[in-house]
Order: structure tokens, then sequence, then C-alpha cells
């Protein structure tokens, strides 16, 4: 290990850490933490001092860095100067989420501008490397973004120990170590563009379960205001007929998305993931929404007699038509929109014949 060599003139920015280090107080960033480290690897190696005074100060400041960013999980620490990368791992929701076992954030941490000042070709490719960590700590999460940060820490230790080194690097040697660092990082970029996806996916089931409580809710807040009017009876086919319509509307958007996730088609269902999960999560906890709104257009479009689906019937149509048809207009926007053309139509003002039966559709339809 290469002892690093210090100018007289740069002694004085080295003493004033270890005071700082004795009276700190609050959160320790982690450029102190890295000088800190620095000035204990000075007094082991020029002093020989195994567990001197900058060991203790440099204990103190890791405390305090961990208590407020996670502990640090790998790292590597240059010897040359003060420069390192670190990753740490830290539950969220404080004692909260250590009760849970929520899987920890893990977050990527780097200071490399002194070691790397003669290096910008390496100066440039850890600056990617810190701006990757920043997608992968807000938009991946439990193991994939476990391994993204553990591989972009290994190409970041690396290129600091190829600049650490003692002996002077070539141009064609810094040329081959950039190369090869840019493979590594559109290898690790395409890993992070599908775990982001299949990350989205996630958050996007979810938020659709989110939905579909938040719609359980407003089902059973409109159940008590029929109640509190002497309107709600469980037995009369209208209300069951209501309420079937209005969940079979919801299931079947939920379905619909399922079914587009499992069929194995980036092109049947994309989500943009690097918006951010909170919006996509908002996104996603409209869709049953809008299934049941189109469920419950269609069940009063039938009701009314605007639109006509099947055979000729009396009026008096069994729950599973309606739960059926909800369904299918859950699952399908388009076909819904299609059934209810006529009524927007009329909506227009533009005068159109009465649908035909479907039956009679089917009959009457040319082939092909």
């Amino acid at each position: 290990m290469a002892t690093p060599v210090l100018h007289p003139r740069r002694e004085a920015e080295y003493v004033e850490p270890r005071a700082e280090a004795r009276r700190h107080v609050g959160p320790v960033s982690f450029p102190e933490l890295v000088w800190a480290h620095f000035l204990w690897q000075r007094e082991v190696h020029e002093q020989g001092i195994l567990h001197g005074e900058a060991e203790r100060d440099y204990q103190q400041l890791l405390r305090g860095f961990e208590r407020a960013n996670g502990q640090i999980q790998r790292a590597y620490w240059c010897t040359r100067e003060a420069s390192a990368v670190a990753i740490t791992a830290q539950r969220p929701y404080g004692k909260l989420g250590e009760t849970l076992r929520l899987h920890p954030i893990v977050r990527f941490h780097t200071v490399t501008n002194w070691v790397t000042r003669e290096q910008p070709e390496i100066s440039d490719l850890l600056h990617r490397c810190e701006a990757m960590s920043v997608k992968f700590t807000e938009l991946l999460r439990h193991g994939t973004q476990q391994i993204a940060m553990e591989w972009l820490l290994a190409i970041s230790a690396h290129l600091l120990g190829f600049v650490d080194a003692a002996e002077a690097r070539s141009r064609a040697e810094t040329k081959a170590m950039v190369e090869s660092t840019e493979e590594e990082l559109a290898e690790l970029q395409s890993y992070y563009e599908r775990a982001g996806e299949e990350s989205g996916r996630i958050v996007y089931f979810w938020g659709m379960m989110i939905g579909l409580a938040a719609l359980g809710v407003l089902g059973a807040v409109g159940a008590g205001l029929l109640y509190r009017i002497d309107a709600l009876n469980w037995h009369a086919a209208a209300t069951q007929n209501l309420y079937v319509s209005y969940t079979m509307g919801a299931v079947g958007a939920i379905v619909s998305v399922l079914s587009r996730m499992a069929s194995g088609k980036a092109e049947k269902f994309k989500v943009d993931f690097e918006v951010g999960r909170p919006p996509i999560r908002r996104i996603a906890s409209f869709r049953p929404f809008l299934g049941a709104v189109f469920a419950l257009v269609l069940y009063f479009a039938l009701l009314g007699d605007l639109v006509q689906l099947g055979t000729e019937r009396d009026g008096q149509e069994p729950l599973e038509y309606y739960a059926v048809l909800s369904f299918f207009a859950g699952f399908s926007e388009r076909w819904v929109r299609g059934v209810l053309a006529p009524v927007g139509s009329l909506a227009d003002g533009d005068p159109e014949p009465a649908p035909m039966p479907a039956a009679q559709q089917t009959q009457e339809a040319p082939p092909g």
C-alpha cells in the first residue's frame, strides 16, 4: 500500500478535521468521514500508531454518519488522496421500519474529486456512476436495487483503484480502462431498464389495489347514504344489479391490466417507471375507478333502454347478465365505447336508428 506524500503547506489542512471531529455534533457528511478516514490511514502508515487519536475521531464521525445514512455495507478508500466510494443501507421509517423488517434503501456515496483532478476521463465516468445511483435509489427496490448498487460500487472502486495507484498510468492504459468501463456501464444500464420496468409493474399493481380499496370505501359510504334516506334494500334486484355492476367493472379493469402484464410482451403494457413511484401509484389507483364508472354508465344505459345487448328481454334481466357485461365494460374501454356510440350520437344531436340486438347484428354481418 502506497504511503501518501504530503506537501508542507497542506499539513494545516489535516489538523482541523481532527479537531472538528472531537467537537462535531449532528449529522456527518460523507466528505467529513472520508477526511477522517484518510487521517487515520496516515497515522497508521506514517507513525505506526494502530489505535490512536485519529482512529477515535474517525469512529466518532462514523457513528454520526451511520445514524443519519444507515450502515456502510461496502466501501473503497483511496490511500493517495482523501477520496472514497461507499454504499449504505437504511430501513425506511426509522424504528417502525426496523420493527416491520422493511427492506432497506441502499444509497451510494462518493468523494472522488481530489484523486481524479488530473484524470478528467475517469472523473467523468465516476460522475456517471453517481448520476446512475440516484436513479437506482429512487426507482429500484429490494434485490434489484442491491444488485445494481453493488455492481455500481464495483465499477467505481475499480476506477478509483486505477487512479490511486502510485505509478503513473499511460495514455493507452487510461483509454483501455475508459472503454471497458463504458461497456460495463452500458450493461448495467440495460439491467436497470429491465429491472425498472418490472419494478414499475409491481408499483402499478399495488396502486390498483389501493384504488380498489378506495372504491370499497366509496361503495360503503354510498350504501350508508342510501340507508339514511331509507332507499337501501339489499333484497331488491335494482340494488343488487347496481352494486354488482360497480364491483365487476373494477374487477374487469384490474384483470385487463394483469392479463396484459402476463402476456410477456412489452408493447402490451409499458410503464414509464422513470416518472417515479408515487406518480405511477396514483395513476394506477384510478384504473379500477374508471372500470367502475364505465360499468355503471353501461348499466344505466341498459336500464334506460338507450342501448340493447343480446336478445329481447322483458326488463327483468338476471344478476348474471349485468355482472358479465359490467366485467367487459371494465375490461375493454374500447368495447364499451363502441356499445355506447349510439348514445353519444344522440347527445351530439345526430338522429340515429335504434341499434339492432347483438345477436341480430351477428347474423346479418357479412362474412370476413
